[in-house]
């Protein structure tokens, strides 16, 4: 879990909202950490559209994995190493 610490100086405030964008994106930051970077892209225009542009790119990538396969042979490599691993329940 990705946790933003408290900014120190008024230039951490922005490199520390980017560094948490992406976490924060994918659900995998701590509350705190999502509320402070939505209070500082809230005032600062260019995290703002850091975290939009994040937001966008995570919503492009979730249409196109719903629409997109891997490759048959990369398919059937994976499944292959999992035959392997102890616990798996592939055939």
């Amino acid at each position: 879990m990705h946790v933003l610490p408290a900014p120190t100086q008024a230039h951490d405030d922005c490199a520390n909202c980017r560094a948490a964008v992406s976490a924060v994106v994918a659900g995998e930051a701590d509350c705190l950490t999502a509320v402070r970077v939505d209070a500082h892209a809230a005032a600062c225009a260019s995290c703002r559209g850091a975290l939009a542009t994040a937001r966008a790119y995570r919503r492009m990538m979730r249409q196109l994995g719903d629409s997109t396969r891997a490759p048959t042979a990369l398919r059937g490599r994976v499944t292959e190493i999992l035959r392997g691993v102890r616990g798996s329940r592939t055939p």
